[in-house]
């Protein structure tokens, strides 16, 4: 009788690095891969034509024969069997699993298999999901508990002039901003806050600092706006929202404390993992190593804006001025002894909220997954004020009813002042 085989302790130490090699490289890399289009690359200084149509058939000026080459190539691949969503759909029809891309960029869902019911079970199981490496880094070491890796919002670092060329990126943050006139261009510039505010009685900060709006344009565009739907420019991305909500505040009698420190963009790439950790730090080492509580110990209300990546149907309603970005408010409770105080302030902006419009609220979600820095010794809410999808007038336009709603609840008493508990209504 043979004797039975025995992998050497190399040999499985081998298997265990290739292992590991392999989920911590093939995730955030297939999660690049699946944004079309496939080859980006960046054109000297060149911008479509006025008008002209965001596909890969635009051929900018200037390019030159090498230019012309590379673009022609680039289509050709974009419109081949080699198109990302061509393999895509090979994996699905492999892996019934996954979700499909449905007319219209909607999704739907393929029956599940047997395969598919299996990894969801071995995930449960070992608290980690697959795809995702650092969920496996979550579970073996307890203190990465404490760091708020991102949710379901793309890579974990991204160049977006790697996915697409300059040009294109650029038009479509154009299309994604609407009407709204660039800063110092009319009336509606927001107000800068002043370098010390005195007594804010509301802090806004971004923890992804770069999130950015596209517009209707980004579901038809032929890129994964998970991906593109960020930039540095805060005339474009969330913080000038954030400075609108400061302008309104501010009108009301509300000073306001307005942190546009990008947390979630480094060395040029947009980087979400770890963005609340850094963000976090800057809360608590606020200025000379102490927290901004203890500087501003005025503050009743810690806003952590952001923006969603939802279809635009869910988070788009009509208004008087023309369509506005609805908000979501999220109260995070794991680890979190404030929680409870949290979402009772949460249910009183949501009242207010729905007094100026009924559909500004799109509700309230707890998580139990992550706490959103909402621990800190002040009442706390994150609010995702519209989707990748919107432009960033729409937007804008959600953020004054909200800021008139922050405004409501602190005249009324309805946010506690220091550390003290809020009661529900």
């Amino acid at each position: 009788m043979p004797a039975p085989f025995r992998p050497s302790w190399s040999l499985l130490g081998l298997y265990a690095a290739l292992l590991a090699g392999l989920l911590l490289v093939a995730g955030p890399l297939s999660q690049i891969y699946f944004s079309s289009p496939l080859i980006g690359w960046r054109a000297p200084d060149a911008v479509p034509a006025a008008g002209g149509e965001l596909g890969w058939d635009q051929s900018p000026a200037g390019l030159g024969l090498v230019g012309e080459a590379r673009l022609r190539l680039a289509g050709w691949l974009s419109s081949s069997l080699l198109q990302p969503d061509t393999l895509k759909s090979v994996l699905q029809a492999a892996l019934p699993g996954r979700p499909a891309v449905g007319a219209g960029g909607g999704r739907s869902w393929v029956p599940l298999s047997p395969a598919h019911v299996l990894r969801r079970a071995f995930e449960t199981a070992g608290g980690i999901q697959l795809g995702r490496p650092w969920t496996l880094l979550a579970s073996e070491l307890p203190a990465m508990h404490l760091v708020e890796m991102p949710e379901d919002a793309g890579p974990l670092a991204v160049d977006v002039l790697a996915v697409l060329p300059q040009w294109r990126y650029e038009a479509l943050l154009a299309a994604g901003r609407g009407d709204l006139p660039e800063e110092g261009a009319g009336p509606e510039r927001p107000a800068a806050p002043p370098p010390d505010p005195g007594e804010p009685a509301v802090l806004i900060y971004h923890t992804h600092t770069t999130e950015a709006f596209l517009g209707p344009v980004a579901a038809g565009a032929g890129v994964d706006p998970n991906v593109v739907g960020f930039t540095a420019d805060n005339n474009l991305n969330i913080v000038r929202v954030g400075a609108e909500l400061a302008r309104v505040l501010e009108e009301r009698g509300t000073p306001v404390l307005h942190v546009s420190e990008a947390f979630d963009y480094q060395n040029g790439l947009v980087t979400r993992g770890g963005a609340y950790l850094r963000s976090l730090q800057a809360l608590q080492n606020f200025r000379d190593g102490r927290p901004v509580t203890d500087v501003y110990p005025s503050l009743r209300l810690l806003v952590d804006l952001h923006r969603d990546a939802v279809p635009r149907d869910r988070v788009t309603a009509a208004g008087p001025d023309g369509p506005f970005a609805r908000v979501l408010i999220v109260v995070g409770a794991r680890d979190n002894p404030r929680w409870r105080s949290n979402h009772c302030v949460a249910r009183h902006l949501e009242a207010l909220m729905n007094r100026y419009h009924p559909q500004l609220s799109r509700g309230i979600q707890v998580r139990d997954d992550a706490r959103f820095n909402q621990h800190l010794p002040r009442s706390a809410v994150l609010l995702e004020i519209g989707s990748v999808e919107n432009t960033l007038e729409e937007a804008v336009r959600g953020a004054r009813m909200l800021g008139q709603a922050i405004a409501d609840a602190l005249d009324q008493g309805l946010i506690p002042q220091g550390d003290a508990e809020a009661r529900c209504p």
